[in-house]
């Protein structure tokens, strides 16, 4: 039984069919690839899963039950933990107070505990592999790589069990990328379902399972990574064969 599926989505904005009776299945520790063009319906597909857009029409089951996601804080306390490429952090805030923002360790007296709240960031960072970042620092003076690693780490803090990566390593080097794989490779170890988005084929062949292929809104088909040829998944893709010229 799948962790986390969908069945029938249509999703409209406007007179936009972004999804068309779409549907989705990823089981627990998988790292399961959405792939598809630009507009193809893979974000807002993830969008309807993280309860940030509700569907028109369809359901959504997660541990075997149908849910309904009021908004994306309904998603995550359910253990649905997404990070987008627009990063939501707050420049003017350090490290820390991002990755804790709205969850502050507190003191007996009920005040922020500062300390407490730096040194369990930098533990936090540390036990990711993302070193080199000081808890300290103000989130506008980081990289956007750097930046897009907090975006990782505070969802990791909230110890995902449907972890969703849209488009969360298009800033990062290639060291950078190994790192976050390898947390994503021990979350698949502890049974955490992941959800990739990327336009790099090298990454989800490097990283993903199977790979589920969107078109014009609609879920055409899903493959097994190892097994797939690029031809056949470019095929799904764009609905033909590419040719040499």
């Amino acid at each position: 039984m799948p962790l986390l599926s969908a069945t029938g989505i249509d999703k409209r904005f406007g007179g936009v069919v972004a999804l068309d009776g779409a549907g989705f299945s990823c089981e627990a520790g998988e790292i399961h690839a959405l792939l598809g063009e630009n507009g193809a319906g893979k974000s807002t597909m993830v969008k309807v899963l993280c309860g940030v857009h509700p569907p028109d029409a369809g359901t959504i089951s997660y541990g075997g039950e149908t849910v309904t996601f009021r908004g994306p804080s309904d998603a995550v306390a359910a253990g649905i933990v997404p990070v987008f490429q627009e990063l939501s952090l707050v420049p003017d805030l350090t490290v820390a107070e991002n990755l804790f923002i709205g969850e502050e360790p507190r003191t007996r007296l009920g005040l922020v505990d500062g300390k407490r709240m730096k040194r369990e960031a930098g533990a936090l960072l540390v036990g990711l592999g993302f070193v080199g970042i000081d808890p300290g620092a103000l989130m506008r003076d980081l990289s956007l790589a750097d930046r897009q690693l907090i975006e990782i780490a505070k969802a990791m803090r909230r110890q995902p069990k449907v972890l969703v990566l849209d488009e969360a390593t298009s800033a990062l080097n290639r060291r950078q990328v190994q790192q976050v794989f390898s947390v994503v490779r021990r979350l698949c170890e502890e049974g955490v379902a992941v959800v990739f988005i990327s336009h790099r084929m090298d990454e989800v062949r490097d990283l993903c399972h199977r790979a589920t292929i969107f078109r014009d809104g609609v879920n055409v088909g899903t493959v097994d990574v190892a097994k797939a040829r690029d031809s056949e998944i470019v095929h799904m893709m764009i609905g033909r064969t590419l040719r040499e010229t």
